[in-house]
């Protein structure tokens, strides 16, 4: 099984490819609503980048907790 990959989309540092970790259910606070986020991976240097799900904003360096970073990449 390969691993799920975002089309067209490389990593802002290191331009390698970068995997969808799924989705995170947050509150947003600037319009104070829950909304996804989608984090996405590079595994060529290990750095994890969020958007939120419903905008088309550019990627964020989103630093995540390594336990929750692992528990994603186990699935």
């Amino acid at each position: 099984m390969t691993d799920p990959v975002e089309q067209d989309e490389t990593c802002p540092v290191c331009e390698g490819n970068l995997r969808l970790l799924g989705f995170l259910l947050c509150l947003r606070e600037d319009d104070q609503k829950r909304v996804c986020k989608t984090p996405l991976w590079c595994r060529a240097c290990d750095r994890v980048w969020t958007r939120w799900a419903d905008r088309p904003d550019p990627l964020v360096d989103d630093p995540m907790p390594e336990s929750l970073k692992r528990s994603l990449l186990r699935r």
